[in-house]
């Protein structure tokens, strides 16, 4: 959300479009606790911060089109982007406060919007396991963000489901808080970096299960959260259950980028390409790209933030130099 307000003060006309519910922040269920500034209980809360950023951006005149985009042609001069639309809301963050005119659309009759500058802002999205009690316990006990939410377990039993580098990292990290970590691999062997592998190995706290997966997760969510993971191995078929605090699903992320087709530079994993120490996509005349669908090292909130308004302020610098 600083991205429009970053953009707004500067003078520019910001139209986000983005459904009225969805994102990291939201899609987890978790508390964010690292955020500057966002330190009470009453406000940590995923959707909370989300509406204490949107009353911000509106302050600043930035406009919410609350829908889903369909498709993006970003060969056209000035760029198109076509939009099904949500039928319109009051906004929930600002009492009082009508939608653009454009929210008014019914969802099946889409609208196509011209701009000169388009930031993608698309994000990736952790992949879950999709068994049962998972949706039920994510932000009980159940994450994909062991960075956020490790040290909410301190000196008490987790378990990582993963193989690569990002699962080896996450039991690394816990394994420094937390009473005992385990990791629950469907294969033989880890795909991740063999230095990783050997720490991993040789660290008392950790302990593996190979080739098994998980089934399901038990617990409750209005009470004390996650309990056990079932899991089965796949060789014998033994079902066990597994008694754990928390379990964090480190088993990759899907960048948001289908929607735009071929038309923007990818890496081998999905992510947009920008030029260094910017955030233009590389090759492209005003198109930038900012959080998660650039970045898959880091892919926190206040990262997300940060190149937002990066990218708002390029892309006022490239307006002003090309118009």
């Amino acid at each position: 959300m600083l991205l429009p307000r970053q953009a707004a003060r500067a003078g520019l006309q910001p139209l986000v479009v983005a459904p009225e519910f969805g994102g990291q922040l939201l899609g987890k269920g978790v508390a964010v606790e690292n955020f500057p500034g966002i330190f009470e209980s009453a406000l940590t809360s995923g959707t909370r911060v989300v509406e204490l950023m949107r009353r911000q951006a509106l302050q600043y005149e930035s406009v919410f089109l609350g829908g889903i985009v369909q498709s993006v042609n970003l060969s056209a001069s000035p760029i198109t982007v076509t939009v099904s639309c949500d039928p319109a809301t009051p906004d929930p963050s600002a009492p009082g406060t009508q939608q653009p005119a454009a929210t008014a659309t019914p969802l099946a009759t889409p609208i196509t919007i011209s701009t000169r500058a388009l930031v993608v802002a698309v994000g990736s999205n952790s992949k879950w396991l999709g068994v049962p009690g998972e949706d039920i316990l994510k932000g009980h006990g159940v994450s994909t963000c062991a960075t956020c939410d490790g040290y909410l377990f301190r000196d008490k039993r987790v378990m990582v489901v993963g193989g690569g580098d990002a699962a080896m990292e996450d039991a690394l990290v816990l394994a420094r808080t937390t009473a005992s970590v385990t990791i629950v691999h469907r294969r033989t062997e880890f795909r991740a970096s063999k230095i990783l592998v050997n720490r991993v190995k040789s660290n008392k706290k950790i302990r593996i299960k190979w080739e098994t997966e998980v089934q399901r997760f038990e617990g409750d969510p209005k009470g004390p959260g996650l309990t056990h993971v079932v899991v089965v191995n796949r060789q014998t078929q033994k079902v066990t259950s597994v008694g754990v605090d928390a379990c964090f699903i480190a088993i990759g992320h899907a960048p948001n980028s289908h929607v735009f087709g071929d038309q923007l530079p990818l890496d081998k994993d999905g992510y947009v390409v920008v030029e260094p120490y910017s955030t233009r996509v590389k090759g492209m005349r005003g198109v930038f790209a900012a959080g998660d669908i650039a970045d898959k090292v880091y892919r926190q909130a206040v990262t997300s933030a940060g190149t937002g308004a990066a990218a708002a302020l390029d892309a006022e610098r490239w307006l002003s130099e090309a118009h």
